[in-house]
């Protein structure tokens, strides 16, 4: 099993999960994404990134100025089992595409 967590995670085009965790299991199916808000305690051997997790979304589609947001066509929720992007330097309030981030798939 695998918890990485970010910043923020955008769940679908109109939900933002803030300090947010997606659980993978050994195949890399997601089980589950959660708040650390909502947590009493850290949740043990969780990766931590800076930025913003989504999940992928074609190089070709990747326009500066455009919002991430408007680029994903798929959820990030229990049961995903596509790849994930970790974009770091991204305005983490407007997740407006720009030259100077940087996007690893993880």
């Amino acid at each position: 099993m695998q918890k990485i967590a970010a910043n923020k995670l955008l769940v679908d085009k109109d939900t933002l999960i803030n300090n947010g965790v997606v659980v993978r299991d050994d195949s890399k199916v997601i089980e589950a994404t959660f708040s650390l808000d909502d947590c009493v305690v850290e949740t043990a051997n969780t990766v931590f990134l800076n930025g913003l997790i989504t999940t992928y979304i074609l190089e070709r589609n990747r326009i500066v100025g455009e919002s991430v947001r408007t680029l994903i066509t798929e959820n990030l929720c229990a049961g995903y089992s596509g790849r994930l992007l970790l974009w770091k330097s991204i305005d983490l309030e407007t997740l407006i595409l720009t030259s100077k981030m940087e996007v690893i798939e993880i």
